[in-house]
């Protein structure tokens, strides 16, 4: 059975996978912010969001959902910002919703029991940071990613 863990790591590969978005490994993080600070143009960072339990006919399904806030580089203003980071997160976006029963190359399954996985924005991309007197170094968005795992009743 699939435990959160299980479908972090299968989010982590498929990003680390986007190598024409993140030239390195460390670009994609989990509950590590401080990639943002070693000169990147692009990064990802997981941390841990919300577990769910749903009772569904015989079975029950349990939802594993991840914070995913991805980010580029700031390019002077928000404009200039937005076209790279749109294609960016088209990428991404495009990754998730092509392994839905998170299927990581080379392997010929998923994580156990997960059979779809969805991706959805927290809000619109901005300016990051947005403290009052901080510069600008990045246009970042929230993303909400919930794996489902169809589990056995109880």
């Amino acid at each position: 059975m699939a435990a959160y863990i299980d479908c972090q790591n299968a989010w982590v590969s498929i990003l680390r996978g986007l190598t024409s978005q993140f030239s390195t490994t460390a670009q994609v993080a989990v509950n590590d912010y401080t990639v943002l600070d070693a000169g990147v143009l692009t990064a990802a960072v997981f941390t841990p969001g919300t577990v769910g339990r749903v009772p569904q006919k015989a079975n029950y399904v349990r939802s594993w959902g991840g914070i995913l806030d991805l980010f580029y580089a700031w390019r002077g203003d928000l404009p200039s910002s937005l076209t790279p980071f749109e294609t960016l997160r088209a990428a991404v976006i495009l990754a998730i919703d092509n392994n839905p029963n998170l299927v990581i190359p080379p392997a010929t399954s998923g994580v156990a029991g997960v059979y779809d996985t969805t991706i959805e924005s927290d809000g619109d991309p901005q300016p990051y940071p947005v403290t009052p007197g901080s510069a600008t170094r990045f246009v970042a968005q929230r993303f909400r990613i919930i794996s489902y795992q169809f589990l056995r009743a109880q």
